[in-house]
């Protein structure tokens, strides 16, 4: 529908598409699990922060001038290190769900 407009019009188009989606989402979950478009938001702002620090300092990591799989190998062994660090300090909710997980793949290994 948008693809004759252009490039603008296509990306108007997605971020009204994903607006009305949030909005429809946040109806029937607040509906039938009462739980709504704030506290959704606020159940996830935490991960987000630092999913977004940890995406920043990649990038800055990225601006390096070393070989693509170096870079590659640097940002994926940093940003674990970093996102599982920074959670198990702060105590987030993250890190727990994480020892969790690891606990249950111990246990079928």
């Amino acid at each position: 529908m948008t693809i004759p407009l252009g490039l603008t019009a296509m990306c108007i188009g997605l971020v009204v598409y994903s607006i009305v989606a949030l909005y429809v989402n946040a109806f029937y979950t607040k509906r039938y699990l009462s739980v709504g478009l704030v506290q959704q938001i606020k159940y996830m702002l935490p991960s987000l922060l630092l999913s977004s620090s940890m995406g920043v300092i990649i990038f800055l990591l990225t601006q390096l001038e070393l070989s693509d799989v170096i870079t590659l190998l640097v940002g994926m062994s940093f940003g674990c290190l970093y996102y599982i660090g920074i959670a198990k300090a702060l105590k987030m909710r993250q890190w727990q769900e994480l020892q969790i997980v690891f606990s249950l793949v111990g246990k079928k290994a």
